[in-house]
């Protein structure tokens, strides 16, 4: 993968854990550490969507128990169609 080259400072406790890691699945440090970022942002995304979505909710004038039903359509969304391109809408008609 072509990047920009960047410096981080990591202590040499978790650097040995990397490099052993990278080891093991015969990759190199930096694929590594940038799995560990792009899980980290893509995690970072959906407690934003998450946190947009309750607050939407919030301000919805609709019943205690349809609250909870989409909710749970959205956690149901999180985990099976999201980054598949569907909007949740699309899903949830």
């Amino acid at each position: 993968m072509k990047g920009r080259p960047w410096t981080i400072y990591i202590d040499e406790k978790m650097l040995a854990v990397i490099k052993q890691v990278a080891k093991v699945k015969k990759v190199s440090v930096s694929n590594i550490v940038r799995m560990a970022l792009e899980r980290f942002l893509e995690e970072e995304n959906r407690r934003q969507a998450r946190q947009k979505f309750l607050e939407w909710l919030k301000n919805q004038e609709i019943t205690q128990d349809r609250k909870e039903y989409l909710l749970q359509a959205w956690e149901e969304y999180q985990e099976k169609e999201r980054g598949k391109g569907r909007d949740f809408l699309e899903v949830f008609k």
